[in-house]
């Protein structure tokens, strides 16, 4: 299926992320040396697949990184216009590989700004590459390498929370507190 320009997959979930494997175990015995920061434990697998309109999100974990894949839904209806191909994002005639990080291409996911890498292959379409981490040496096993990402997640939402908390003080000094000694009678001192 085409929507300006994107070649988007109609895969079910299942079957993209076997997809998705399969070509990635071609990159590694074709391309991937031992120049390359490879992690020879690692296996090449997909996990933690989500479905949230216009995107289907997963993890993508080679031995040579984990990365977050962003393929266009189903029914990409006003997906395409509002985050156009790349002069350079891939396509069949220019033989684009997955070895290879593709354009910088922006767009918001919840209302956040992201930024991902345009990939193209003729058995997956048009999708977004995010590297989470590339140094894969230190993992003994494709565990070991989803529980550190797992705990990076969770000291930034911890970090988050924390940032999101409510401190009156740190909101609102007046000009007596900001220019005397700081003594005063604040009850919300201690965040």
């Amino acid at each position: 299926m085409s929507s300006a320009g994107w070649m988007v997959t109609t895969m079910a979930d299942e079957a993209l992320m076997g997809a998705v494997e399969a070509e990635y175990r071609q990159v590694y015995a074709r391309h991937v040396t031992e120049a390359w920061a490879a992690n020879e434990s690692l296996p090449i697998t997909t996990r933690y697949y989500r479905d949230d309109p216009p995107w289907k999100i997963f993890l993508l974990l080679t031995p040579w990184m984990l990365a977050r894949l962003f393929f266009a839904g189903d029914e990409p209806v006003g997906f395409a216009p509002r985050l156009p191909l790349p002069v350079d994002g891939g396509s069949p005639d220019e033989g684009a590989q997955l070895f290879q990080l593709g354009p910088v291409v922006s767009f918001a996911l919840h209302g956040q700004p992201q930024k991902g890498h345009m990939q193209w292959s003729a058995g997956l379409g048009h999708f977004l590459l995010q590297p989470l981490i590339l140094n894969m040496a230190p993992y003994v096993g494709a565990e070991s390498a989803f529980a550190a990402w797992s705990d990076t997640v969770a000291r930034r939402d911890a970090l988050l929370s924390t940032m999101k908390r409510n401190c009156g003080w740190q909101k609102e000094v007046s000009r007596r507190e900001l220019f005397g000694r700081g003594i005063g009678n604040r009850s919300d001192r201690h965040c």
